[in-house]
């Protein structure tokens, strides 16, 4: 059989695995949001781009159309659209590249060198918007084309990136090593107040016993009362006595327990208050001192009945139906009577109010 010690030292070596695993799988979920959080950027940044290039693509749709040149919009593209090692613009015609970043960069470009061609050498580091026009027969296209990592760079993509997981590691391995100290220091306390435990034990089990003992008599001593003044007075206790005597009464020393309903079937007619409780008193007036009685809702009464056999639940019932309903009879009223036993295992309260 594992010692205590084995096993404290286990549960740790659980614990910080567990830890890893549960910091790993963190780190992926991180990971994996930040790679969409770029990706929903980058597309958002294309989707902003492709405002912007369809309105110049217009622009130079109609200076054509009005007689300008070709090379009077690429002069425009130089003298208007920002250009960069990052980011520039690319002018075409029929395919054929007229024009690209800026002069020295389009002299450099092979004359005959094609716009698809040029596109499959920078697909994999540039974002590509573009948008395409028709002027005289001739098909032109406007591409502007921006480098994916200094685009990120620029909007601190990176740096937002690299900040989240440096925070993240440096909580996570702060926890870490605060809740190992922390489960070092416990397993150290735990070892002096098992000690302790042991000699609690014995002293605990005798005080159980006796609050056992007190608890049993107060509730023999508040159903004795409870049922004399009712008998003296003549008055019934409401729900709220019911659900306070429920909270007290799922001790084992008061099994068995029952519980008695008795519901009048009044249907649409009206009965005072007091009337019913006149019809109900005989009833009332045969319960034992472990068995209190009380109005649960008009003209519906319960019985609790402590440390009671089934037998003598059977026997009462009886009782009460010889002797305990002439007055219900008298006004003609049909009842309903029935009972239950709460288990050990139950809630007596939730019981009753099923």
């Amino acid at each position: 059989m594992k010692s205590k010690l084995q096993i404290e030292n286990w549960r740790l070596k659980g614990w910080v695995l567990g830890s890893i695993i549960l910091c790993t799988a963190g780190l992926i979920f991180i990971l994996n949001e930040l790679a969409q959080n770029r990706t929903y950027f980058l597309r958002y940044y294309e989707q902003e781009q492709n405002s912007r290039v369809n309105q110049l693509s217009y622009f130079f749709e109609d200076m054509l159309e009005t007689g300008n040149s070709e090379e009077q919009v690429i002069t425009y593209i130089q003298e208007r659209i920002e250009s960069s090692g990052s980011q520039y613009p690319i002018f075409v015609r029929e395919g054929e590249i007229l024009f690209v970043k800026d002069e020295n960069t389009t002299r450099k470009i092979e004359r005959d060198k094609q716009y698809s061609k040029y596109l499959q050498e920078i697909q994999q580091e540039f974002i590509n918007t573009s948008a395409d026009f028709l002027v005289n027969g001739k098909h032109y296209t406007l591409a502007i084309v921006t480098h994916k990592n200094s685009l990120v760079n620029n909007w601190k993509v990176t740096k937002h990136e690299i900040y989240t997981i440096v925070v993240y590691a440096v909580t996570i391995l702060s926890l870490l090593a605060i809740s190992i100290i922390a489960t070092e220091i416990i397993s150290m306390k735990n070892k002096t107040i098992q000690s302790y435990k042991n000699k609690w034990i014995v002293q605990n089990k005798k005080l159980e016993v006796a609050l056992d003992e007190l608890h049993e008599a107060r509730v023999q001593k508040l159903s004795e009362d409870a049922n004399t003044e009712a008998k003296v007075v003549g008055k019934f206790y409401d729900l709220d006595i019911i659900n306070s005597l429920l909270r007290k009464s799922d001790r084992k020393e008061l099994r068995p327990f029952y519980m008695m309903i008795i519901k009048l079937e009044l249907e649409d007619l009206y009965y005072s208050k007091q009337r019913i409780f006149d019809m109900m008193q005989p009833i009332q007036d045969l319960m034992r001192s472990n068995c209190i009685m009380a109005e649960a809702g008009k003209g519906e009464f319960a019985i609790l009945m402590y440390k009671t056999s089934k037998s003598a639940v059977e026997e009462l019932k009886k009782t009460i139906y010889e002797q305990g309903m002439f007055r219900i009879r008298e006004e003609g009223i049909k009842v309903r009577l029935g009972y239950i036993k709460v288990k050990e295992q139950s809630n007596a309260l939730d019981v009753f109010q099923l």
